[in-house]
């Protein structure tokens, strides 16, 4: 979108928020707002608008009109599903070019078999999955990105059964965070095998 030194970060609560303003290295004045609920249950989200007038989601395109009641200063709110986040442009921009394909990624049938909970999702910092196992095993779990590489193991030994939990902070091997965008962890334990998607942000 643009490079900028001049931005606002509010990241001290479950609501996140980044007011970013231009710095010259695009040819019109633009401002952008990242926001999103790092919650797990729905939340409102005050996202501070610098000014009145139309805002642009940068995925969808989709427009929302800024009255001047709304903006910063003002107790304006959106509602944020758990791990919902958009970037607003008050200039519209192109819609961007994801390639959300997991055509490489394992092709491993997915069973209901370990009841997984993420939290948060997206995350920033750190990620803890909570999952079930219904018989003792040995338990592998990795993480991949939407191209199919394999980015790190978390765990691979034999655990009971029982509800256990992980964390990760969103390195790869070795020790490097890696690039915002969409992963996936990958469980595995005897002949059940589960993917789930997380989304990691890097602020």
């Amino acid at each position: 979108m643009f490079r900028t030194s001049n931005f606002e970060m509010n990241v001290g609560n479950y609501d996140k928020r980044i007011r970013l303003f231009d710095d010259g290295y695009v040819g019109a004045t633009m401002s952008a707002i990242v926001l999103g609920n790092f919650d797990v249950v729905e939340k409102p989200v005050w996202p501070e608008f610098s000014h009145a007038g139309k805002w642009y989601d940068y995925f969808t395109g989709d427009s929302l009109d800024i009255q001047i009641g709304q903006t910063a200063g003002n107790n304006f709110t959106l509602q944020y599903a758990p791990g919902e986040y958009h970037i607003y442009t008050d200039i519209k921009l192109p819609l961007p070019d994801l390639d959300t394909s997991t055509q490489n990624i394992p092709a491993l049938p997915i069973q209901d078999a370990f009841h997984i909970r993420v939290s948060p999702n997206p995350f920033s910092s750190e990620q803890t999955l909570y999952y079930t196992l219904s018989s003792p095993g040995v338990v592998t779990i990795k993480i991949f990105d939407i191209l199919g590489n394999e980015i790190k193991t978390l765990t691979n030994q034999f655990q009971l059964s029982g509800t256990h939990v992980v964390t990760w902070n969103g390195t790869n091997y070795s020790g490097e965070k890696i690039k915002s965008g969409c992963y996936y962890y990958t469980i595995q334990s005897g002949k059940y095998i589960q993917n789930q998607k997380i989304i990691y942000m890097s602020f």
